[in-house]
């Protein structure tokens, strides 16, 4: 990551960041309840599940996205995936923390934005023959959320923190640089190649 300027400079020296990053999990380790700590890598596995889920969704709908001159359909896009995300957690939310009738409104935003988002993904198929289901990474976003926030509350706060401070030393690093556009370029081609 430190290669591709996505964390700072210093991490490119691979003694360096092992030790930093043996350091942090050494302290989680210290000063977390292992009580807690099996619900944050529960809750970090379901996130990456998320995260997945949504590049696959993402990446169906590549041929949307990335035409040039679509540029205000790839915000919109966007902007739909976002509000799907962050509706599929809140509905999540008040599905596990609440009573169901106050989970009604952000589920079925969660299934017009699927809708929605479903028609402008493409049909992925390989070479042997298999399709994934258009709405499959969207339910198993809603689960994953639902499963997320089944967990203890401390155990999903640590998770917050750690997210937040992840997104913090992420966007620290790339604006302490200025992420120049030859390195967003070989994202870029290294995403359409593959």
């Amino acid at each position: 990551l430190a290669h591709d300027e996505l964390l700072p400079p210093r991490f490119v020296n691979l003694q360096f960041g092992t030790l930093c990053s043996g350091i942090a999990m050494a302290l989680i380790a210290l000063f977390v309840p292992f009580t807690f700590l099996d619900d944050f890598v529960s809750a970090g596995v379901l996130l990456a599940f998320c995260i997945t889920n949504n590049a696959v969704v993402i990446f169906r709908a590549s041929s949307h996205i990335r035409n040039p001159s679509s540029c205000d359909e790839r915000r919109l896009f966007e902007r739909e995936l976002a509000s799907f995300n962050a509706a599929a957690f809140g509905g999540a939310f008040f599905l596990c923390y609440s009573y169901f009738y106050t989970s009604i409104l952000p589920i079925f935003v969660v299934v017009v934005l699927a809708i929605r988002l479903g028609k402008k993904m493409t049909k992925a198929q390989s070479g042997d023959g298999f399709e994934a289901p258009t709405g499959l990474p969207f339910v198993a976003i809603f689960i994953n959320a639902v499963l997320i926030f089944q967990l203890e509350p401390l155990g999903l706060g640590i998770l917050f923190c750690f997210v937040s401070l992840c997104a913090l030393l992420y966007f620290w690093s790339s604006g302490s640089q200025g992420a120049d556009a030859e390195v967003k370029h070989r994202w870029s081609e290294g995403v359409r190649a593959s």
